[in-house]
């Protein structure tokens, strides 16, 4: 991105990289949680997959951890969306034909990206599929949980996720 060091698309771009890594360790089947800025559930994740692949368990998204995580999930995030929710809607539709997919849209409320949609350096695109409940304060203003208890002392380890090396 050449907008700077914190304009649009670096923010997009660093954002998106580290809510696609949670999605791709979702996909892998490591333990994270739905929210990425819960930071020790997506260290653990990060150790999860770390000591699946031998590598050093670093529980940082390094370089090399951030490589294996694409290498590992290159087939997830070529697929269109997410496997589960497809089978959702082919068994909706096949009981429920045209009224079964408008009930699946419903209760989707959105159509979600593929695993690695997020992973973008357009903002508009990135703020269209933001999700979690931090994010989305962060984005548009909604939380169910006030600002304190969302933004709260595990935090300021955002930083040391990434690895300088």
């Amino acid at each position: 991105p050449t907008d700077g060091i914190l304009g649009p698309s670096t923010v997009s771009a660093l954002l998106g990289m580290l809510m696609g890594a949670r999605n791709r360790l979702h996909w892998y089947g490591a333990p994270v949680s739905k929210d990425v800025f819960e930071i020790e559930c997506t260290k653990r994740g990060v150790a999860y997959f770390q000591k699946q692949q031998k590598l050093e368990k670093t529980r940082r998204l390094d370089r090399q951890t951030v490589f294996r995580l694409h290498t590992a999930t290159a087939k997830g995030a070529a697929a269109e969306g997410w496997g589960v929710q497809k089978a959702v809607k082919s068994t909706v539709s096949e009981i429920g034909g045209k009224r079964g997919e408008l009930v699946i849209d419903m209760v989707s409320g959105r159509d979600k990206g593929g695993l690695a949609d997020i992973e973008t350096v357009h903002i508009d695109r990135f703020v269209s599929l933001v999700y979690g409940d931090r994010p989305r304060w962060l984005w548009h203003g909604k939380t169910r949980r006030s600002v304190a208890d969302s933004f709260g002392s595990g935090d300021q380890e955002l930083g040391s996720m990434f690895s300088s090396g």
